[in-house]
């Protein structure tokens, strides 16, 4: 319905979906709230390389969204952090495309990029972030035929859907840029597979200082943190 329509609902705001873009779930408007819960009571001064709680929504947070999509998650936080810096990127020109017109709908200043992320030689164009939050293919193709027809049918392949033999390698090159790319006391959020968060967690400590799974309102264990 939501690509007949062209339109979908994601934390009270109205986003544009085709063919090109995921469209947003549930469950991502739970790592959303996370991450402006978190924000909402931190501030970063990154050139004295300290944080502090203070309820403050005018947040200078600099924050990176890897694989944005319509660009549902980032311009979600903007409105609701206005002075954030919010960079996104993402390897699909077309989705950029959407998730442009979806920022200037909602009147939000976001800087894309075209960008493989699973190429570790793009990562030196980035600078250093505070929050790095990504919402991955984490799908093992050998799930496919698990999922219903709408799915498979008709959103992005690309943007679900990993190798059988690899299904946390987005996770992997996200620990190894985060380790390098990260201000000092600086987090990561993802959002997981259900049966993988546990290794997904592995997977961040091999790099950070410590990981917490978060259950989302289902029970499942479907996001990460981990603290740089």
């Amino acid at each position: 319905m939501q690509y007949v329509l062209h339109q979908a609902w994601f934390y009270n705001l109205s986003f544009k979906v085709n063919k090109h873009t995921l469209i947003p779930r549930p469950e991502t408007e739970e790592l959303v709230e996370l991450i402006l819960k978190d924000l909402r009571f931190t501030t970063f001064d990154t050139q004295n390389k300290i944080s502090f709680n203070a309820s403050n929504l005018s947040n200078n947070v600099q924050l990176l969204d890897i694989g944005t999509g319509s660009g549902c998650i980032p311009i979600a936080i903007k409105k609701n952090i206005p002075l954030a810096s919010v960079t996104s990127v993402d390897v699909s020109k077309k989705a950029l495309t959407v998730a442009k017109q979806n920022a200037q709908t909602h009147n939000t200043s976001i800087h894309f990029i075209e960008l493989n992320f699973l190429d570790e030689a793009t990562w030196n164009s980035l600078p250093f972030f505070d929050i790095i939050v990504s919402n991955p293919p984490y799908i093992p193709a050998k799930e496919k035929e698990k999922l219903d027809q709408n799915v498979t049918l008709f959103e992005p392949h690309t943007a679900l859907f990993v190798p059988n033999e690899n299904p946390l390698l987005f996770y992997e090159k996200i620990a190894s840029f985060a380790k390098d790319h990260l201000n000092y006391n600086g987090k990561v959020y993802v959002e997981t597979h259900e049966h993988f968060a546990k290794e997904v967690a592995t997977t961040f400590s091999k790099h950070c200082s410590h990981t917490q799974v978060v259950k989302d309102i289902f029970g499942k264990e479907r996001m990460v943190i981990a603290f740089y």
